[in-house]
């Protein structure tokens, strides 16, 4: 069986608010250095690091590998195990026991269809 793996996101609206956060805690980074404080110092440096440094973290932390009949899941913190059964590919969706709904590349929905009925 071959071995697929990619990035997803997940597709409720809890994530589109939460990237939202995100782009808002980033766009305080040039007010900062342009309007408060005139200059670029130390804390300026530290806190935009910060901030990009968890959007790299939420978006490469977050992707699937399907390998012997398993979906292993990582997120951020976490890695879950599901088996292949109940999995299905609606769109861009991959629905997963009717508990996880992942977004995914347009690439990984044919490969994934593949192993599903192939």
């Amino acid at each position: 069986m071959a071995k697929v793996s990619g990035f997803y996101q997940p597709a409720g609206d809890w994530n589109k608010t939460s990237w939202l956060l995100w782009a808002s805690f980033l766009f305080v980074s040039p007010i900062w250095a342009s309007e408060l404080l005139y200059a670029v110092n130390l804390y300026w440096v530290l806190y935009t690091a910060f901030i990009v440094l968890i959007g790299c973290g939420l978006f490469f932390g977050r992707y699937f590998v399907i390998e012997d009949g398993q979906i292993l899941i990582h997120s951020f913190l976490t890695k879950k195990t599901v088996s292949f059964s109940g999995v299905q590919v609606k769109g861009r969706h991959l629905l997963i026991n009717n508990t996880y709904d992942l977004l995914i590349s347009k690439k990984n929905k044919g490969l994934v269809k593949d192993i599903l009925h192939g």
